[in-house]
């Protein structure tokens, strides 16, 4: 039954097979032909639109990198059309060729149906055979009974004739029947002899001929198999290249859509560079005015300030005059119409000012006006670019439409893409703050952490929606084009309303910034009005104090003498004053040379400070760098790792796939070799029972005359018996003891015969021995025909062998491809581990450079200190630091002086000991021999020091003490000198160094 099925499996699978490739062959011809008219028109366009563009483009020099990124992407399209083309073409050739293995397949599927055919025809042929053969072994097996029954005869006949004294004539025709009867089974015996070996030599040309169209029917398979796995080749080689196509056109699509976004964005960026341009012109022109009437405003109010000064000072001098002079009261009075005159000028331009200020406030009405016409305006622009954006829509809705219908969707690499270009603005973005603080940079890091999982997620989604695109293809593809033109649309919306809030805000803060001059312009005004009623009110009180001053006049004469002497006074301290202005003088030079080394120093400590930022600016770009590269090395190392195990479970399921087939073989070969032996079981049986049934016939057929010789037999028994016992009487008697001589004598052709007849039997017995012999012969060659057919059974077939070389082989390669993974895996280990030790090199030289860098800072906040305590301390004098000088110098001169001191050098040793134990644990570790011998030197001059201080300095001890301390730190600060740093750069040991200059930062050991 499986014989008889597996060809009409094979010619139903088949047709499946044809069916469906002359169904995938007529869709994408009719696709690629709706695609290939479509493709010109859109071309067309695309041709006419890039013209346009790049003209416009030419036109400003501004967007030359736009324009080349434009052209770049019009390169790429074309490329892609010229690549479709070529697609096209490949697809009619492949078009082509499935045609030819069509029609090779229809020719094999005929061929095998004649095969098919011809193979039930000879299996016919066959159980043919096999039933004459089964005939003529019943037939054998019928001969060979017979041949025994008539052995069995014969040998009773031959007892008979022995104990028979004498033959009849009964007896010799039963014997020549008997030997007729001889011939005839001779005879038919020899012609089944005859007759087996024909068939046997049958089933042997039958057996050659099933063997020669078995191996012809392996040969069709084969090359059925064959051109099956040609044509699937050359279908996933038209999938493929429809892939490489789609995506082609999916990257052509991103490309003039961001493209066309960028056109659109620069057009808004350009007409909003424009407006603020213009507002900003309007502004600065706005602003220059105003500055410029407030500059005019602010210098007559420091005139009117400056002449208020000499009208109070020539007041002052009128009142000096008053009391020396009466005569001067009437040029007083002139002095007074004049600054009348000059009042009422004051007025007169407090009324110009003011009228100014009104011509300001119409200026800015008319500004605030101008800004509502701007917004209106604003608004209708935003109007005609909601209408421009909306046919730009409907516009690209019919471009999408056309091209919806040939191009296809690839999200993965878009969204690859989208990561790409993600991953450059991000390294972008770096590089542009990398001089930035390092909490931005931190935060940038986890935004891209998340954008990497973000896009991760992505790469799932998109590998499950990949899964599901035959299915949700259609409305995925309408869905995102809708999604894409949405987001586009809010994006535009909201650069729009972003672009209207700043300018809002920029006019509302102009207009703020205008309220604020109005405000101050209208405060002036009120000040100035003020100072107007008080010039008034002061020239009233001015008149009423003249009177009361020509009262007092004769008491400032009285005083004048008293003056006069304390002029004289005053006439000596004012000599002592300029000469310790001198000295200030001189003390504020050498203070300005301090302050100018001092900048110079500064300066050049930022210079380094800034050198320092760039090297680690610049190690925290290597790092980041070094860092994506680990990152992209680990991710290699997760898709190897994903991969190998993907391969292990392959492989595992293919031994699975292995084992499970060999158990099935196994056990579908136990049940074959069951079946067969049940079946050689029931032929025997058959054989048996049909060899029952014919000796059942044959005995119903001869049981008549089976019974007529039975009765014949009876009677020649009883002759016989007759005869013998008259013989045994006649051989009682003496008269016949030669009774052979007599029948030699008197029968000699009966006695002939008998001779004849014994050889006859000797001879048959002899035949009879070798027919068994053969018939064992034939037997055992039986046996061994079925062991060996049983064995073909059991044995697998052709296909099965195939197989297993095809698994051997799989298994092989797979191996070899596991061993290139496993070898691929330690040489990205082995960099990934060249790399963490170069990442964790760059980690240590920007820990030294910062190191480097506070160090630095600490030494100038150290420096910055110092100066700030020399000032609180001494408040730059000359003089205290030439005193220091002066017991420095007698301190080395004059070492046996130390020991001698003054009654209150007591209390100057313990606060000198107490500062010096300050200053040495607040200083640097270098300096403590410099702080412990500065006492000494202090003290060793304390009564000196004292003695000119005490004699200086009035107030006692505490005063002293005052004095001893600031000197002590002085003579600190001079003696001690530049401080030294708290960590010295040096090189440490075993540390490397940078070409450009620097340490690493973290140590070696700690690493």
């Amino acid at each position: 039954m499986q014989t008889k099925n597996e060809p009409e499996l094979v010619t139903n699978s088949t047709e499946n097979v044809g069916n469906v490739v002359s169904t995938s062959t007529d869709t994408y011809g009719k696709n690629l032909g709706q695609n290939t008219a479509l493709s010109i028109v859109v071309l067309e366009n695309i041709e006419h639109r890039y013209v346009e563009v790049m003209q416009e483009l030419s036109a400003e020099p501004r967007f030359e990198r736009l324009r080349l990124e434009y052209e770049r992407i019009y390169r790429l399209l074309s490329k892609s059309h010229e690549g479709e083309r070529h697609l096209m073409e490949k697809t009619k050739e492949l078009r082509d060729e499935l045609k030819d293995h069509e029609t090779r397949i229809s020719t094999a599927l005929e061929l095998s149906k004649e095969d098919t055919q011809s193979i039930a025809a000879l299996r016919k042929g066959i159980e043919k055979a096999w039933a004459m053969a089964d005939m003529s072994h019943a037939k054998e097996v019928e001969s060979r009974e017979l041949i025994q029954v008539l052995m069995k005869q014969v040998a009773d006949l031959d007892e008979q004739v022995e104990h028979s004294a004498g033959l009849s004539v009964g007896h010799e025709v039963a014997m020549r029947n008997l030997l007729h009867m001889k011939k005839a089974r001779e005879e038919e015996h020899a012609s089944l002899v005859s007759d087996a070996a024909l068939l046997k030599t049958d089933h042997t040309a039958y057996l050659s001929r099933m063997q020669v169209l078995s191996g012809k029917e392996a040969a069709v398979r084969k090359t059925f198999e064959a051109e099956t796995a040609a044509y699937q080749a050359l279908l996933s080689a038209m999938e493929a290249e429809q892939r490489e196509r789609s995506a082609k056109e999916q990257s052509a699509k991103n490309y003039r859509n961001s493209t066309e976004q960028h056109v659109v964005e620069v057009e808004k960026v350009k007409r909003a560079v424009e407006q603020i341009i213009a507002d900003e012109r309007r502004l600065s022109k706005d602003v220059e005015a105003a500055k410029e009437s407030n500059a005019v405003i602010f210098r007559q109010l420091e005139e009117r300030q400056q002449r208020i000064k000499t009208e109070a000072d020539q007041l002052a001098a009128t009142e000096k005059y008053n009391g020396t002079l009466k005569a001067e009261l009437l040029r007083k009075t002139s002095m007074m119409k004049e600054k009348q005159r000059e009042l009422a000028k004051v007025s007169k331009r407090l009324s110009s000012t003011e009228v100014v200020a009104r011509d300001q406030q119409n200026q800015l009405s008319n500004l605030v006006q101008e800004r509502d016409a701007l917004i209106l305006r604003s608004n209708d622009n935003n109007e005609k670019l909601d209408r421009l954006l909306k046919e730009l829509a409907q516009e690209e809705i019919k471009i999408q439409n056309v091209e919806g219908l040939m191009k296809g969707v690839m999200l993965r690499k878009t969204k690859a893409l989208a990561a790409k270009s993600v991953k450059e603005n991000s390294r972008v973005e770096v590089e542009g703050v990398r001089v930035l603080e390092e909490g931005k940079v931190r935060r940038l890091k986890q935004d891209l952490f998340a954008f990497l999982q973000s896009n991760e997620q992505l790469r799932k989604q998109v590998f499950e929606l990949e899964k599901k695109k035959d299915k949700h293809f259609s409305a995925v593809q309408f869905a995102t084009v809708e999604y894409h033109r949405t987001l586009d649309a809010i994006r535009n919306k909201r650069t729009e309303l972003k672009s209207l809030n700043e300018h809002c805000a920029m006019l509302e803060k102009k207009h703020k910034v205008q309220q604020e001059l109005v405000n101050r312009v209208k405060t002036d005004r009120n000040r100035a009005e003020k100072q107007l009623r008080e010039m008034e009110t002061e020239r009233g009180e001015l008149m009423a104090h003249q009177l009361e001053k020509q009262e007092v006049i004769e008491a400032t004469k009285k005083e004048l003498i008293r003056t006069e002497t304390e002029f004289l006074q005053l006439h000596a301290v004012n000599k002592q004053l300029r000469y310790d202005m001198s000295n200030t003088e001189e003390r504020f030079k050498h203070i300005h040379d301090d302050c100018v080394e001092a900048k110079g120093r500064v300066a050049a400590l930022e210079t380094e400070a800034l050198e320092l930022e760039q090297v680690i600016a610049k190690c925290d770009s290597e790092k980041q760098k070094q860092l994506y590269k680990l990152k992209k090395v680990t991710n290699d190392c997760n898709i190897l790792a994903t991969q190998l195990i993907c391969k292990n479970e392959e492989v595992s399921l293919i031994y699975e796939k292995v084992r499970l087939q060999g158990s099935d073989l196994a056990s579908k070969a136990a049940d074959y070799d069951k079946r067969i032996d049940e079946i050689i079981d029931t032929r025997d049986r058959l054989a048996e029972l049909r060899l029952r049934c014919r000796r059942s016939l044959v005995q119903l057929h001869y049981m008549e005359k089976i019974k007529k010789k039975t009765i014949k037999y009876q009677r020649e028994l009883n002759r016989q018996r007759a005869h013998v016992r008259a013989l045994t009487n006649e051989v009682q008697n003496f008269v016949n003891i030669h009774r052979w001589r007599r029948l030699e004598g008197s029968a000699p052709v009966l006695l002939d015969a008998l001779a004849q007849v014994q050889l006859l039997q000797r001879s048959y017995i002899e035949k009879s021995n070798m027919c068994v012999e053969l018939t064992e012969q034939i037997r055992k060659k039986v046996n061994e025909y079925t062991k060996l057919r049983s064995r073909l059974t059991r044995m697998p077939g052709p296909e099965a062998v195939e197989d297993l070389a095809l698994f051997q082989e799989n298994i092989e390669k797979r191996d070899d491809q596991l061993q290139g993974m496993v070898t691929e895996l330690q040489g990205l280990e082995q960099h990934a581990e060249v790399l963490e030790d170069e990442v964790r090199t760059l980690n240590d030289e920007l820990a030294e450079a910062k190191k480097k860098y506070y160090d630095e800072k600490t030494k100038q906040d150290f420096y910055w200190r110092e100066a700030l305590q020399w000032r609180q301390t001494w408040g730059s004098s000359i003089a205290v630091a030439q005193l220091a000088r002066e017991t420095i110098d007698e301190a080395v001169n004059f070492p046996s002086k130390r020991k001698r001191s003054t009654p209150h050098s007591a209390g100057v040793e313990s606060y000198a000991k107490i500062r010096t134990a300050e200053l040495a644990s607040s200083g640097p570790p270098g300096q403590s021999h410099h702080l412990s011998a500065a006492p000494q030197r202090i003290l060793s001059q304390g009564g000196k020091i004292g003695s000119r201080v005490g004699a200086r300095i009035p107030g006692g001890l505490t005063q002293r003490e005052r004095a001893y301390a600031r000197e002590e730190d002085l003579l600190h600060i001079l003696s001690t000198g530049v401080p030294g740093p708290n960590f010295k750069l040096q090189k440490p040991k075993n540390q490397r160094q940078f070409a450009g200059g620097g340490f690493a930062l973290t140590r070696p050991d700690k690493v």
